[in-house]
């Protein structure tokens, strides 16, 4: 399985997808782990449930998420996991010995409320990178 974890410039876990420009994807099975730009995953104008199936990837490490994303990503069959830490390496062992848990609705929810819009991080210019 491929997950997809956003990470920060010194390779640490990001707060979210929408807080960076930078992933890491990382194939249980082989053990590559590979850094790359959010837009060389998903390129601008593109699906992004249709791109991850395309690369394969099933499932994300993150320390947040909206409360709608997690739900439409659950649907879809895609495997959310919650972060322990901001440490990358620490995470894909837990990863790997089966230790992570999936990312609880309710905290996302409470996300939700703590967001509300009001840091434009969703808007961010590192995103656009």
């Amino acid at each position: 399985m491929k997950v997809i974890i956003p990470i920060s410039k010194n390779k640490c876990i990001a707060d979210g997808f929408n807080t960076t420009a930078d992933v890491c994807v990382f194939d249980t099975e082989t053990e590559a782990t590979t850094f790359t730009f959010w837009k060389e995953i998903i390129p601008s104008g593109s699906s992004i449930l249709a791109q991850f199936e395309k690369m394969k990837i099933a499932g994300a490490i993150v320390g947040h998420i909206q409360l709608m994303a997690l739900k439409v990503l659950s649907e879809k069959g895609f495997v959310v996991y919650k972060s322990q830490g901001r440490i990358l390496q620490q995470n894909l062992m837990l990863l790997k010995e089966n230790k992570l848990t999936l990312y609880p609705p309710i905290e996302a929810m409470e996300n939700g409320v703590i967001c509300s819009g009001e840091c434009n991080s969703c808007t961010n210019e590192n995103i656009k990178k």
